[in-house]
């Protein structure tokens, strides 16, 4: 949404206050908050993962809070299924679906690093796909 502030500079809003964009030669933000706290402050998915942070006697919890954001943002079948598959002879909708299932698993990973204590972070940071990181956690904590 592209409009005209009081001194006839284009602005662009976007949810947050007193961001303004000038024409020529660079952008200039200003906030008026953190942006992390507008943004948790809107996002009420990040404010589940937030407050159900997995410390390791909570996994059966957390992992149930995962799961329900993970269905919201339409990401859930990156933990139950593995990554596809190419041949030689493979399809453009074949390589697609690879790399978005691979996009997906990347996104459900930070998820899941985001939703961790600090010491599990640094403990599954180096973990290549999530799948892989939630077999450890079930191992670590039960199934």
């Amino acid at each position: 949404m592209r409009r005209k502030n009081l001194r006839g500079q284009r602005t662009i809003g976007l949810h947050i206050r007193c961001v303004e964009v000038r024409r020529y030669p660079f952008i200039k933000l200003r906030f008026s908050k953190k942006l992390s706290d507008k943004m948790n402050a809107s996002n009420p998915l990040s404010r589940i993962l937030e407050s159900n942070r997995l410390t390791g006697p909570n996994f059966q919890d957390w992992l149930r809070n995962l799961k329900i954001v993970l269905g919201i943002e339409k990401l859930d079948n990156v933990l139950q299924t593995l990554i596809p598959e190419l041949t030689a002879e493979a399809t453009f909708e074949e390589v697609e679906e690879r790399d978005k299932w691979v996009n997906d698993d990347q996104r459900v990973k930070y998820y899941m690093l985001a939703s961790m204590s600090n010491e599990l972070q640094r403990q599954h940071e180096n973990y290549a796909r999530a799948y892989e990181m939630l077999a450890h956690l079930q191992e670590l904590y039960g199934a």
